[in-house]
């Protein structure tokens, strides 16, 4: 991510902000992949396979949230695939945290925000305790849960989900237990595969899940 660039004289911007992904060839060179224009962010999330990213808004200015201050924004090869507001997700407006020219909308440690291994899952943690599921493949809101610290200290969210979020990507309903949360073709634990297996390891699957890391992360048996 490149920022703005201004005179100093004036402030006048002389370079818009922009980000270009590159991948590295044989060769030493570098390919372009896709590229963001207009915004700048110090904080994105990129998924392995480099076609999804996330990125965060800035600590936002004022005395609370706006529908115009950036929460969260999901991209699909530098396309905008959704994005959501900080009053959006913030319910109580008195809840945030202050300073004298700025607020924080989010709660950070605990694993938050998280980006899933398998990169479909994104979840970030507010300062109202409340965890949003998002998928990151098409920028949909899944579930909103109430956080609770467990036990031993890792934080986990509850199972209770919430659904009187206003506008079109209301989370959708959640049985018990955090294993029930959907995308359609996908699971948690897909979301959560701890690593990429090796092609010979493909036969210890069930065909579903071989099906799946074949798709998504381009893993085939070996011939």
């Amino acid at each position: 991510m490149v920022p703005p660039r201004f005179r100093e004289s004036d402030y006048e911007m002389l370079e818009k902000p922009y980000g270009v992904l590159y991948q590295p060839q044989p060769d030493g060179t570098f390919k372009e992949l896709w590229k963001v224009k207009g915004w700048y962010s110090h904080e994105v999330y990129l998924t392995y396979d480099a076609k999804y990213l996330v990125r965060m808004g800035p600590w936002q200015t004022g005395i609370g949230p706006t529908k115009h201050h950036l929460a969260v924004a999901f991209y699909a090869e530098g396309k905008l695939l959704k994005k959501f507001s900080v009053a959006r997700l913030i319910k109580d407006d008195s809840k945030v945290s202050r300073s004298t020219s700025h607020y924080d909308w989010r709660l950070d440690g605990d694993g938050f925000p998280y980006l899933s291994p398998g990169g479909y899952l994104f979840r970030v943690r507010t300062v109202e305790n409340r965890v949003f599921n998002f998928s990151v493949t098409d920028g949909n809101l899944i579930s909103v849960e109430e956080y609770k610290p467990e036990q031993d200290g890792a934080g986990q969210p509850a199972t209770r989900s919430e659904s009187n979020l206003e506008g079109s990507d209301k989370p959708q309903p959640e049985a018990e237990g955090r294993s029930r949360l959907r995308v359609p073709g996908l699971d948690v634990a897909q979301w959560n595969e701890p690593r990429v297996p090796e092609p010979e390891e493909l036969s210890k699957y069930p065909s579903s899940r071989r099906s799946h890391l074949t798709e998504t992360w381009g893993v085939r048996p070996l011939s």
